[in-house]
């Protein structure tokens, strides 16, 4: 199933720079992408809530009597304890480039379920640009006419809800 996925997101990838590339101008591939193949053998069905079920087997095994670091080292259920991110020092990292006459807004994941991100197009006030749960994010907007400063700043989300602390602003001239 994630092997069918990750296929799949490659292929909406390239076809969105096809996409932008028709749009906004730049040297074009020799053929046009192509569409995914559906796997020859579906991925046999399996009922929802998989990782629930796991970590619920791990805490009945690791709870059992016999239990030992060295059968939970042999079953790969151990790992090193990670502290919890804290909220007052959280925040994401954004980069910024153009990509084709669009904005790349660079940013990495860190565990969390989403990004926010809020854009300033010279206005000076931020707006909501878009929620994502996959880096990178493409912004699409057509470019200004005159020079002009955007700006963007992104916080992050989990469990539907914001969490940390928003980041630096991240600033990127644009138009002629």
């Amino acid at each position: 199933m994630l092997g069918s996925q990750q296929i799949i997101i490659a292929a909406g990838q390239e076809w969105t720079a096809w996409k932008d590339i028709v749009r906004d101008g730049g040297i074009a591939p020799a053929t046009l992408p192509t569409f995914p193949l559906a796997p020859a053998t579906p991925p046999a069905a399996v009922a929802p809530g998989i990782l629930g079920r796991f970590q619920a087997l791990v805490r009945r095994v690791k709870s059992a009597p016999g239990y030992t670091q060295a059968i939970g080292e042999a079953l790969n259920i151990v790992g090193a304890d990670h502290a919890a991110p804290d909220p007052a020092t959280t925040a994401p990292d954004l980069e910024l480039s153009l990509n084709g006459g669009s904005v790349q807004i660079g940013w990495k994941k860190a565990g969390f379920d989403a990004i926010e991100i809020e854009v300033d197009r010279g206005t000076g006030t931020f707006t909501l640009f878009t929620i994502d749960t996959s880096p990178d994010t493409l912004d699409t907007a057509p470019a200004p006419t005159g020079a002009t400063l955007w700006r963007y700043r992104a916080i992050y989300r989990e469990a539907n809800a914001r969490f940390g602390q928003w980041s630096k602003v991240a600033t990127i001239a644009l138009g002629s």
